[in-house]
């Protein structure tokens, strides 16, 4: 393959980023052939070396996303890179969604169990109606005490959603760095 042609499907593969940051990144791929031309390498064998100018996009468009997901926080942009990194192959798919799908499940669990000790108190008025023994006011004093857990449980998921998104930013990365290996930096 000819440095022309690899640059056209690299960058045909890359239309979904930003302009500036497409021309960024073909401006870098045309230096490296041109360095590797100097070198006395010829293009076929810089391309060969590159690989598949379809998975090569795949890869780009994952670090630019991870890399936009650390600095805009953003749910979407998060999950556009987790969902990009898992394309990238089956083994990464398992590798990327099995701890993301655990780690959601176990947070939305939380989040539930946190409204549900906060709206216990009302619950409770709607079951028992106003206490009027001594048992009934110890119920209410029960469920009160769950609210105020409910309280703080939810406080404290509001830090770990902040600490599982700045988690879940790194592990993509470090994956798509797992995933490119040393073929793209020995081409």
């Amino acid at each position: 393959m000819t440095k022309e042609t690899f640059l056209k499907k690299l960058e045909a593969e890359l239309q979904g980023l930003d302009a500036d940051e497409r021309a960024d990144i073909l401006a870098e791929y045309r230096e490296h052939f041109e360095l590797a031309l100097e070198a006395g390498r010829d293009e076929s064998g810089v391309a060969l070396a590159l690989g598949n100018p379809k998975t090569l996009a795949k890869e780009i468009r994952a670090s630019v996303l991870v890399e936009q997901a650390q600095q805009e926080l953003s749910m979407k942009k998060l999950f556009q890179a987790i969902f990009t990194a898992a394309s990238l192959g089956l083994f990464n798919l398992l590798i990327v969604a099995g701890p993301f799908v655990g780690l959601l499940g176990l947070w939305a669990g939380m989040i539930v169990v946190a409204l549900a000790f906060l709206v216990s108190p009302l619950i409770e008025l709607y079951m028992n109606g106003f206490p009027t023994t001594g048992a009934d006011w110890l119920q209410l004093l029960l469920s009160l005490v769950l609210a105020i857990v409910g309280y703080f449980l939810g406080r404290g998921m509001i830090w770990v959603t902040k600490w599982m998104y700045r988690w879940l930013v790194r592990y993509l990365a470090y994956n798509i760095k797992l995933v490119k290996g040393k073929s793209h930096n020995e081409a």
